[in-house]
């Protein structure tokens, strides 16, 4: 680990070990960024020159020309705020500078991922019946060269997930059937890659359907008779990187993907939502970054990014739809209760007083807070101020504070103190 953590060392290791990992992530992200930072100006120069790129120069300065577009990606993560909870012995990136462009920035993508995780977590407590359901994850790429361009592979890509969305808006409406009529709902992320076989695109899926021990089969599809869990799946096995490795296809949905350039490859695997560690454990695949960075070189991710500009690379379907899952905020995390220690790192570019391209990150504050109480929240109205709290006799006895009339009849202003 880097010479910051000498800074740090009375805390304890999983502490030491978490600071370092995320402060390490936005190093690598912050050069990352910096490569691609020098290769949109060599795209520039190619303009100048008049050569041919796979994307046209309007398009490519409308992607760019965003407010301090560069400078925020140089900016996140200059600061970063953590927060370490003695009470649960648990530390947290609270707060910090961030860019909020994932598709160019992996630190954003990673911690984009894992809020989104934390947010699933959270919806599965609040909808426990969720867990009484058949879980899949579906991969679903698609048939491609190395000749095919990007915007055509990523066409059918959008081509399917429409078909999908209708299927199931047509189930619950119609009853009508098609392979993704059985499922109720789930959430998708189209994955890119590059590789010397050209682009591959594929579909993520995570999708839940009734109980197989409680769906009726009098049809194997239509909401009319009922859904099914996933039907009959073939196994396959392979050699992994030196490891047997057993996977599983769905011939149904081999016949429904044909449709698709005549695509029929997919990966069905029946997940175990059993307990919490194994439903964050199968969230991994689905909630990762959209684009595997190290997959794409500079260029490539400028193309993606291009391209990708009005598209959607994550969403929900069905009983997923609404919950919060594609509205994440990337701002400060969620207060825990009891006392902290707040440690503020400060991105630097000396070492020793010396200069460095690679930047380094030292602790500016370390001090310990008791647990904090949420101020108190007003609102106006014709001319009162009240507490929120006050606003309803009904909760006007338990407000923390209470009004004094100033006079002026029925328009009067009123003055706010504390009760006694």
């Amino acid at each position: 680990m880097c010479d910051y953590t000498k800074s740090i060392q009375d805390l304890p290791s999983s502490t030491q070990e978490r600071i370092g990992k995320d402060i390490n992530t936005y190093i690598s992200s912050y050069e990352r960024k910096q490569s691609v930072k020098k290769c949109y100006d060599r795209q520039l120069s190619y303009f100048a020159q008049g050569k041919k790129l796979p994307f046209s120069e309007d398009d490519f300065r409308t992607a760019f020309r965003a407010k301090n577009f560069f400078k925020d990606l140089d900016d996140c993560g200059s600061w970063l705020e953590f927060r370490h909870y003695t009470d649960y012995d648990k530390t947290k990136l609270h707060h910090g500078n961030f860019c909020k462009r994932d598709k160019l920035c992996p630190a954003c993508a990673v911690r984009r991922a894992y809020k989104q995780q934390n947010k699933f977590m959270s919806i599965i407590e609040e909808n426990p019946d969720f867990l009484d359901r058949d879980w899949y994850y579906i991969v679903i790429p698609v048939r491609h060269s190395i000749q095919d361009k990007f915007e055509d592979v990523m066409a059918l890509i959008e081509k399917m997930k429409k078909k999908i969305s209708m299927q199931m808006r047509n189930s619950r409406r119609r009853g009508t059937g098609g392979f993704f009529s059985r499922f109720d709902g789930g959430m998708f992320s189209i994955e890119v890659t590059h590789s010397t076989n050209g682009w591959n695109v594929h579909m993520n899926l995570l999708m839940n359907a009734p109980k197989r021990s409680t769906a009726r089969t009098a049809r194997p599809f239509g909401r009319t008779d009922g859904r099914n869990a996933l039907g009959g799946l073939k196994e396959h096995t392979q050699i992994y990187k030196g490891k047997k490795k057993t996977t599983y296809s769905s011939p149904e949905l081999s016949d429904w993907l044909r449709q698709f350039n005549d695509s029929h490859i997919n990966s069905v695997t029946p997940l175990d939502f059993s307990n919490k560690e194994e439903i964050r454990g199968n969230l991994v695949e689905i909630l990762k970054y959209a684009l595997k960075f190290s997959d794409l070189t500079d260029q490539k991710l400028i193309e993606v990014f291009i391209k990708t500009r009005k598209k959607r690379l994550f969403g929900t379907l069905g009983n997923l739809w609404g919950k919060g899952l594609e509205n994440i905020s990337l701002d400060g995390d969620e207060e825990l209760t009891g006392e902290f220690i707040e440690l503020i790192f400060t991105r630097t570019f000396f070492v020793q007083g010396i200069p460095t391209d690679v930047p380094t990150y030292q602790l500016y504050k370390r001090e310990v807070k008791k647990e904090e109480v949420n101020p108190i929240l007003f609102e106006h109205t014709f001319g009162i101020v009240v507490p929120k709290i006050a606003t309803h006799k009904k909760y006007y006895n338990s407000a923390p504070l209470i009004m004094i009339p100033r006079g002026g009849g029925g328009n009067a202003r009123y003055a706010i103190r504390k009760k006694e």
